[in-house]
């Protein structure tokens, strides 16, 4: 009787210590077509993208380098901030003059060692956007970033529409080339904007 005592106590233990590792939290624009997924695993934050249900961007990593150190080895997820609002601004050409765009935002409060970083996710109707925010490091003056490894690792294998470039020097004039993704070989230089075209 004892030992099964023990051994359940024992998986109850293991089992707490998984679902506190393992945060989940999530946002969707304000039509709900477009979901931002958020989750830490094992020390590494990790994010997601779909749209309608369907995956678009799926376990892709969220990783900064230091100078002194890094975070999104041993990452751990200090508070998730959500809160709606409206962007509103005038546009000097194009379709529209003003522009207003309702959206749900969530600031993921982040640290691993001495290191803070905030994670500012932004969902619209159309689109969303990311960046990362650096707040006081307590005694410490700065941060000195030395690369940012962020993921994009797509689904489905869509189709690109990109410009390829033969070096850093150039004139940004290039014709685009249409292709699957999956085609396109690693550490190929390609210039910005690329788009991306899922099934359906």
């Amino acid at each position: 009787m004892l030992l099964r005592q023990l051994v359940c106590l024992a998986v109850l233990f293991f089992w707490a210590n998984y679902l506190f590792a393992q945060k989940n939290v999530n946002i969707s624009s304000p039509n709900k077509q477009i979901t931002f997924e958020f989750t830490i695993a094992a020390g590494k934050p990790e994010y997601g993208v779909k749209f309608k249900g369907q995956k678009l961007v799926e376990h892709s990593a969220l990783s900064l380098a230091f100078e002194d150190g890094q975070l999104g080895n041993k990452a751990s997820m200090q508070k998730a901030k959500v809160s709606k609002g409206v962007e509103e601004y005038d546009l000097p050409m194009g379709k529209a003059s003003h522009v207003r765009s309702a959206y749900t935002q969530m600031i993921i409060a982040l640290q691993e060692g001495d290191k803070k970083v905030s994670l500012q996710v932004r969902v619209f109707d159309d689109g969303l956007g990311m960046r990362y925010q650096f707040p006081e490091q307590g005694n410490q003056a700065g941060l000195v970033l030395t690369d940012e490894r962020t993921n994009f690792d797509l689904s489905n294998t869509p189709t690109a529409r990109v410009a390829f470039l033969d070096n850093y020097f150039t004139s940004h004039e290039h014709l685009y080339n249409v292709l699957p993704l999956a085609d396109i070989k690693n550490d190929t230089l390609m210039d910005m904007p690329v788009l991306f075209e899922f099934p359906g």
